[in-house]
């Protein structure tokens, strides 16, 4: 069930504009990238139309200039009524009036660059699937650095490490692997940062280390000390498509 704002007078200031203005509910759910559920805020405009939109709540104030101006595209939103809806938020956050999701995803409207760096994971995933020999296990030991894509981290320290349960997995996949697939030539560049940035707000990366970059320090050989930088890409169901994908290369190898 919902819970629509309502504002008595005398709260907040002078909240009759926000109320006459617009609806706000509170949602809670999961989403990719946080191990706890978080808060997004939903703004319903009463001016004609009705439409709404959902941020974030962690996001409100980092992208506020943005909000606002979003918001007052469909409705009427400055720095004043933002302020206002700000702390009504934070009303229902601490009395805990909020509409419990399972996920926060079909809420959220996701934009081009978000739709293309899903297409361009799934890219990456179907190549490493399809070239499973170039990626070993690190318990084989097989891996060869300049000749091995990347590595399956499948060792108790790993596991730990990243969490992996319930069928997940990991692939540590090399940095130039990942500029070939995405054609791309440099790792500084804003179309690089850009992708690998929203795969890890999509919870598609996995990553412990400190650091700016969107890689994490791997040992891939368990016989040798000397650690190599991937990218971590969180694979649901790894062992289970790793399979089909030896078996449709055999069916084709047999035709």
């Amino acid at each position: 069930m919902s819970e629509k704002v309502r504002f008595n007078s005398d709260s907040n200031g002078n909240p009759s504009s926000l109320q006459r203005l617009w609806i706000i509910i509170l949602l809670f759910g999961s989403y990719p990238g946080w191990n706890t559920k978080i808060y997004a805020v939903r703004f319903i405009s009463k001016l004609a139309g009705n439409y709404s939109k959902t941020f974030l709540e962690i996001e409100l104030r980092e992208k506020s200039k943005d909000t606002i101006r979003v918001l007052n595209s469909f409705g009427v939103m400055d720095q004043v009524i933002f302020q206002l809806a700000l702390n009504q938020v934070k009303s229902l956050k601490l009395n805990g009036i909020f509409d419990s999701v399972d996920s926060l995803l079909p809420y959220l409207d996701p934009d081009e660059g978000e739709i293309e760096a899903q297409r361009l994971y799934e890219q990456l995933v179907n190549e490493c699937l399809s070239t499973a020999e170039m990626f070993p296990t690190i318990s084989s030991g097989e891996y060869k650095r300049g000749e091995s894509d990347g590595v399956i981290l499948d060792t108790p320290q790993y596991v730990a490490k990243y969490g992996l349960r319930d069928g997940v997995g990991a692939i540590g996949v090399t940095t130039e692997f990942v500029k070939d697939i995405l054609g791309i030539e440099q790792t500084r560049g804003a179309d690089y940062q850009q992708v690998t940035g929203t795969w890890l707000k999509q919870g598609h990366l996995l990553k412990r280390d400190k650091g700016a970059r969107c890689q994490d320090s791997v040992q891939p050989c368990p016989d040798r000390e000397d650690k190599q930088r991937f990218i971590v890409l969180r694979i649901p169901d790894l062992q289970a498509r790793l399979t089909q994908a030896s078996e449709n290369k055999e069916e084709l190898d047999h035709e």
